[in-house]
């Protein structure tokens, strides 16, 4: 039973002026089903929506509202084929969660199909959300998949997150955004596919509405490449760079902009999509493609853009160089990108751009030169704990590597410290806790190599004193 949809055909059967018997009537259904269908005691067949819908005269937005208030596979389908050929967004369902779920487990299509007991071309089918699990089965796979009590509730629901969260005014919107881009904690993929839906179900048509997508797409895809899901990564950093390519009116430039400057500033989208869609392309296929990300980088510096977005891109581009090999190259581009950040009027950017240069310096077995760049500025500048952990964490690193275990011990417990206090990111937690492993390695190899020198000392004291006593040994003696 829809109740929201029954609400709905009521108020479009209102504004026609038709009785319930004349609209029954054009539609070819009896009265009382159609007044079923109002108070909510049960819901149409997508085809028989589809003939209320034209009888009424529907717009093409009430139309896609009636389908995702429709709780029926085929209607989500039929939404998902209408806004993918828009090339703008493709409505979330419960099988892109499964799908989630699953891959965050790292079990294959025939591996849960067999531990369920149905055949892998079935769970597909469930991913594609062209079918309905049984309550049943449900359960068993949220068991198997260890779903959070939020992604149970949400896979509970038909359609997908509907009445799960409030989408609110486009101001809610950004916010919601902004909390997930720049969260002190790791960000959930349920949130951004909640935030996705609730995007998909605003008027697509509204250039900053469009805007909103793009980054959303472009944040989740980093989620993603962080998760190393790459294909999927891929998939909605295209769907980023597809809208950023959409022509986008002053007037919703101006709106965003009071909206939350922080969430977006004019043509930082576009970037923030074009990025993301080069490291996708990279790292999705069997093979790294290094050459690949470089030469989309080095033509997109050929285009005029400010002094902010080339150095952004420049650092890009000297990741991708080293990743191919080209270390000199590499450290040359990270090194241009600080200095045109340096050009420019935004402090955070400098501060990105020397954090890139330290990364990479790190990556390519410069440790000193990653330290000097590190405390070349003051970590609290960033006014982000987790930024400024994050620093913190490469100092670390460059400590360890240069062998100064001890300094590198003193951060790393500062780091804790920090952890503890601000409830921060675990994803920063496990990587204090690797760092951790390396400098107790460290610790006890050192031990062990001062135990040697120790049983050695006392080898030769040893012997000192036999000689000492029988006389010196003659090596050629038999």
């Amino acid at each position: 039973m829809s109740a929201p949809l029954g609400a709905l055909l009521h108020r479009l059967r209102l504004s026609q002026g038709d009785t319930q018997a004349a609209l029954a009537q054009k539609a070819g259904v009896a009265r009382s089903t159609l007044q079923r269908w109002e108070n909510g005691r049960s819901s149409p067949r997508l085809p028989e929506l589809e003939a209320v819908l034209s009888a009424l005269g529907a717009s093409p937005e009430d139309r896609r509202q009636a389908l995702l208030l429709l709780p029926a596979p085929r209607a989500i389908h039929r939404l998902r084929e209408g806004s993918s050929q828009n090339g703008l967004v493709t409505l979330p369902t419960g099988g892109d969660l499964i799908r989630s779920l699953r891959q965050r487990s790292g079990l294959t299509l025939e591996a849960v199909a067999e531990r369920l007991g149905v055949r892998s071309s079935t769970v597909s089918r469930w991913e594609l959300g062209r079918i309905l699990l049984p309550p049943d089965r449900l359960d068993r796979l949220c068991d198997l998949l260890e779903a959070s009590s939020a992604e149970r509730n949400a896979l509970y629901r038909e359609p997908l997150f509907q009445n799960l969260s409030d989408k609110g005014s486009l101001e809610a919107v950004a916010n919601r955004l902004g909390t997930l881009r720049y969260s002190l904690g790791d960000p959930d993929e349920l949130d951004y596919l909640a935030l996705e839906a609730d995007l998909t179900r605003c008027d697509l048509d509204e250039p900053a509405i469009r805007i909103l997508l793009s980054l959303a797409y472009s944040s989740h895809a980093r989620l993603l490449i962080g998760q190393r899901r790459f294909k999927e990564a891929a998939l909605r950093a295209d769907r980023a760079l597809e809208i950023a390519r959409t022509p986008i009116g002053e007037s919703a430039e101006r709106a965003l902009l009071r909206l939350r400057p922080w969430i977006y500033i004019p043509e930082g989208w576009q970037f923030d999509a074009s990025c993301v869609a080069v490291g996708a392309a990279v790292f999705k296929g069997k093979r790294l493609n290094a050459r690949r990300g470089v030469k989309l980088m080095e033509s997109w510096l050929k285009e005029r853009v400010t002094h902010e977005y080339r150095a952004w891109m420049t650092s890009e581009l000297g990741g991708y160089l080293a990743l191919e090999g080209s270390v000199e190259a590499a450290i040359g581009r990270a090194q241009e990108g600080c200095r045109l950040a340096s050009i420019g009027d935004n402090p955070l950017e400098v501060l990105f751009r020397k954090r890139d240069y330290a990364r990479l310096s790190l990556k390519v077995g410069r440790p000193g030169e990653a330290l000097s760049v590190l405390t070349s500025y003051d970590h609290e500048s960033w006014n982000d704990p987790r930024k400024t952990l994050e620093g913190r964490l490469l100092m670390v690193e460059a400590l360890l590597a240069l062998g100064e275990s001890a300094e590198a011990h003193e951060g790393l417990n500062r780091v804790y410290q920090e952890l503890e206090t601000q409830g921060l990111a675990e994803s920063l937690r496990t990587k204090a806790d690797k760092l951790a492993e390396q400098i107790n390695e460290r610790e006890r190899g050192y031990r062990y190599g001062r135990a040697l020198v120790e049983q050695r000392r006392r080898f030769q004291k040893a012997f000192g004193a036999i000689e000492r006593e029988i006389g010196p040994t003659d090596p050629s003696s038999p």
